[in-house]
């Protein structure tokens, strides 16, 4: 998990790791075909069956036909003969065919907003009790782009800030960038990683440092996921940070949301810095050219 070498990184709890697992196999097998409605605020799944009484009135009307047909037999003969022979068959097949393909239609109609789903109710039901909470609200300063990213985040998510877990043993706590709490029980802990501290310069969130895998670690065994951008990606496209957080959560719940993000391109990858090149990065000032152009 901590071997991929560019952002987004995702690290997945065992529990809904499974849950992930499970979803994409009951997608394999049978993936439904989704329509984009806005017919209301709600997602509305519906079967629509043709009446059974629709099938007597057809069948019914068929028969007549064929009685007509069969009695007109009596003044055919030789080629007439097998000419209406072969369409009364071409009938019978046509109108059996039908009835067994349109026995059933299926539409699923999506929104682009969601309600609770049976999906997420058996979600919450797996992970109540089984997430860990907060206890307290921090102090903590946030960091320079975090505040136009949570503008994005708020349009797509439910979004909490400033929460403290505290680390049992210690004294010190984590602080979560952002929690996105989704409606089926799953929490997030979006974390922004900056190469370096704006004013100290102090190489921060490289990968060969055990700080961020310790946190994650520490949200992993309380069931949380944990998304990593890089600073830059949510300075650059924010709007494919959502995207990807989004499809993080469908592949986890097995729903799909199409629609909100049709548009947009997916995420660019960036890729992650240890110490050294987080040095090398502020003495370019690297964060600055980025977050000045945007």
């Amino acid at each position: 998990m901590w071997n991929r070498q560019s952002y987004p990184v995702v690290v997945y709890p065992p529990l809904l790791l499974s849950l992930k697992i499970d979803a994409l196999a009951q997608r394999g097998i049978n993936t439904p075909k989704v329509v984009n409605h806005e017919l209301s605020q709600f997602n509305v799944k519906t079967t629509i069956q043709v009446p059974h009484n629709t099938y007597q009135y057809l069948w019914a009307t068929y028969l007549a036909a064929l009685v007509a047909i069969a009695y007109r037999l009596f003044l055919l003969k030789g080629f007439g003969l097998l000419l209406v022979l072969s369409f009364i068959f071409l009938i019978v097949v046509g109108v059996q065919k039908y009835l067994t393909g349109r026995s059933r239609v299926k539409f699923i109609i999506k929104t682009k907003l969601k309600t609770t789903t049976t999906k997420s109710s058996s979600i919450a039901q797996q992970l109540s009790g089984k997430i860990i909470t907060a206890d307290g609200v921090s102090t903590a300063p946030a960091g320079v782009s975090e505040a136009k990213f949570k503008t994005y985040l708020e349009r797509y998510f439910t979004v909490k800030q400033n929460l403290k877990f505290s680390i049992p043993g210690t004294t010190l706590s984590y602080t979560p960038d952002f929690l996105i709490i989704d409606e089926s029980g799953i929490i997030i802990d979006v974390e922004v990683d900056e190469p370096y501290e704006g004013k100290t310069k102090t190489p921060h969130h490289c990968f060969d440092k055990p700080q961020d895998k310790n946190r994650d670690e520490f949200f992993r065994q309380g069931n949380i996921i944990t998304i990593r951008f890089a600073e830059e990606q949510v300075v650059k496209e924010p709007l494919a940070c959502c995207q990807f957080i989004s499809g993080v959560l469908e592949r986890v719940t097995g729903t799909m949301d199409t629609g909100r993000f049709s548009k947009i391109d997916r995420i660019k990858p960036v890729n992650r810095w240890n110490t050294k090149q987080a040095k090398i990065m502020a003495k370019k000032d690297y964060r600055y050219k980025y977050i000045s152009e945007n």
